[in-house]
């Protein structure tokens, strides 16, 4: 590849970087405000009663999440090998081909169909019994506890007709889209908040009606654009059992990994629910909505960048991809260290200024733990961006995803031996730090990366 067309990719990711981090900047200050006004409507009881509520349905992503990387490694790789630049559209799309991507797409949409439906089955038989008989819901909520829990079944669903528009969005590197789209959700959002302070109606059940309402039309502003936009999105529907094939082998393989991840985040936070109660539902909200944004700050970056990695590997170019991976990693771990050493001296500081006087007791604690947890976990992003690109996950998933769970496995140890609530973010930590340099390793077996290099570009200076 010429130095010139490096250059220009090089320039590409730097535009949508900077593009994805001024929104998320104006994003910060709406969400911010936002989260405040939520706490203070609904109150410590409820605020906790519908994360712990959503948490349960949100287990139900490890359905979701393993397709959406598929989705969007397949179209990025089928840009990359057919030569189609970041970005053409229609008639340089069709003729870089158009009609495979558009076979992707819809096979795409009748996997996440299927999804649906399936997610219609469990959440009224399973879901009904487990938050009947094994949640810790405060006397007299159940019912609004109930209505919560089918409205975020309905805010799930919606989320996954959107990961095959999404993907198509992330694969021709258009973050302008989601800079002006996520504006317009952040404002829905903060228009609920204010909502909520002056209903007379039950705050509670109106913010869990609202969610799914917000959703359903940024998801068909997005659907809107797509098809307007890039033709794989339109026409008649065509469906490849080949393709169909192919992401839910990808998909099947990373599912193991999506069921790690989702046991450590809402599986912990149902664990805790049945040991501790809602009380620290909340204070793990807190810290979850604190780890979220940095970790928007790292996605923004990686939105931009992994597209290239897909594509250059796909093109033969495995010098670029490396340094690409390298740099990846690096940033992502400095962008989480920029934060997380500040809450880990001043964490209740920092959220009292957030939150006022309303801060649950703990949440400081589990913010600054979460942080550093989240560090261990971003930082191996890359590599992992790396290994998809190479659709030889098989090993990496099967291996990393069960080392992974074991961080569930020890919080559930140490909350029946009488441990306190913060030990599932230690579990965490720990496990995750394991899992790094088995990624690694994993990661020069399968693609040939060179470890003395990276420890010298990544590991050596985030240490400094």
């Amino acid at each position: 590849m010429s130095e010139g067309k490096i250059s220009e990719r090089s320039r590409r990711v730097a535009r949508n970087t900077l593009l994805l981090y001024l929104r998320m900047l104006l994003l910060l200050v709406i969400g911010l405000f936002t989260s405040r006004l939520v706490l203070q409507a609904l109150g410590e009881q409820d605020y906790g009663t519908y994360n712990a509520v959503y948490g349960m349905v949100m287990m139900f992503t490890l359905l979701s999440g393993s397709m959406s990387n598929a989705i969007s490694r397949y179209m990025a790789f089928e840009l990359g090998a057919a030569g189609v630049s970041a970005g053409a559209s229609g008639s340089d799309a069709a003729a870089g081909g158009g009609e495979r991507l558009r076979k992707l797409f819809c096979s795409a949409i009748l996997i996440q169909l299927a999804l649906v439906l399936l997610l219609a089955l469990l959440v009224p038989t399973l879901g009904e019994w487990y938050l009947s008989t094994r949640m810790v819901i405060p006397e007299g909520s159940l019912g609004k506890a109930r209505l919560v829990m089918y409205a975020s079944a309905l805010l799930l669903a919606i989320q996954l007709f959107s990961i095959p528009y999404n993907a198509v969005i992330i694969s021709r590197e258009k973050m302008k889209v989601f800079a002006y789209i996520s504006v317009l959700e952040a404002a829905l959002k903060l228009a609920v908040a204010f909502y909520l302070l002056y209903t007379p109606y039950d705050k509670l059940i109106c913010y869990a009606l609202c969610m799914p309402a917000v959703a359903l039309l940024i998801r068909s502003t997005y659907a809107i654009h797509c098809r307007r936009s890039y033709p794989e999105c339109r026409g008649a529907v065509i469906i490849d059992m080949g393709a169909v094939r192919g992401i839910l082998g990808l998909g099947g393989w990373s599912f193991a990994a999506g069921a790690a991840s989702t046991m450590n985040t809402h599986g912990l936070g149902i664990l805790s629910n049945r040991f501790f109660g809602v009380g620290v539902n909340a204070s793990r909200a807190i810290a979850t909505q604190v780890e979220g944004i940095i970790k928007q700050f790292v996605s923004n970056f990686l939105t931009a960048l992994n597209p290239q990695i897909t594509k250059s590997w796909a093109e033969g170019n495995r010098d670029y991809c490396f340094a690409l991976v390298a740099k990846g990693c690096k940033f992502s771990s400095l962008i989480v260290l920029a934060f997380a050493v500040p809450f880990a001296f001043e964490a209740q500081t920092l959220l009292e200024l957030w939150l006022g006087d309303v801060v649950p007791e703990g949440a400081a604690l589990f913010t600054s733990l979460s942080l550093f947890c989240l560090l261990a976990d971003m930082g191996a992003n890359s590599i992992f961006q790396l290994v998809l690109s190479t659709g030889r996950v098989a090993r990496y998933y099967i291996v990393t995803s069960l080392i992974s769970l074991l961080a569930y496995i020890l919080a559930y140890i140490s909350f029946a031996l009488g441990g306190q609530a913060h030990n599932a973010y230690l579990s965490c930590l720990g496990v995750y730090l394991i899992c790094d340099l088995v990624k690694l390793l994993l990661a020069r077996g399968l693609t040939g990366l060179s470890l003395r290099p990276f420890f010298k570009e990544v590991v050596l200076p985030c240490l400094g």
